[in-house]
């Protein structure tokens, strides 16, 4: 093999080396987390009705949440391609964002009715459980002003390629 030929199978090796590296952690957190959570389910001695009614709200919740990111990311899009648009009607973007306002709206009323449905599902001592845990939860949790201010490097990429999107667009323009 040429020399270019092992330069470039060495340079593609350590670039997937990185990639594996850097997401072991993130697997082995998911599969902690996955970890405490049967704990505490075993903590909070459900009956056999709790965990099915949980089960079902939880299926539910999941499904009803896909099709509202979905009608969520497609509202965005439609957005989008208004603004886009070499004439812009003001009141239909007006419109749109009203869209994606109402169904922000409805996807925070949905998470309040889950979260009603299953506090209604479990007692008193579990719901006080469950409070405990979440307040244990939150303190743990690094405060705001604690965390990286500046934006990483995707972060800091999204941002450039939402400016280039937005360059050519003139609000003004007739």
């Amino acid at each position: 093999m040429t020399t270019r030929t092992w330069g470039t199978f060495s340079l593609l090796l350590a670039l997937l080396t990185t990639v594996a590296w850097a997401q072991r952690p993130v697997r082995m957190q998911a599969a902690q987390s996955g970890e405490r959570r049967a704990e505490f389910l075993k903590e909070l001695q459900l009956t056999d009705a709790q965990k099915k009614d949980l089960g079902t709200i939880r299926f539910d919740a999941r499904k009803q949440s896909i099709a509202q990111r979905a009608a969520l990311a497609t509202a965005r899009l439609e957005l989008r391609q208004l603004l886009r648009s070499s004439a812009p009607d003001k009141a239909v973007i007006e419109k749109k964002v009203r869209e994606l306002s109402e169904l922000r709206t409805r996807a925070s009323l949905a998470r309040v009715d889950r979260i009603f449905a299953m506090r209604n599902v479990l007692t008193p001592e579990q719901r006080s459980k469950v409070r405990d845990r979440i307040r244990e939860v939150v303190q743990k949790r690094p405060m705001r002003s604690m965390r990286k201010r500046t934006p990483g490097p995707e972060i800091r990429e999204r941002i450039r390629e939402r400016i280039e999107r937005f360059r050519d667009f003139d609000p003004f323009e007739n």
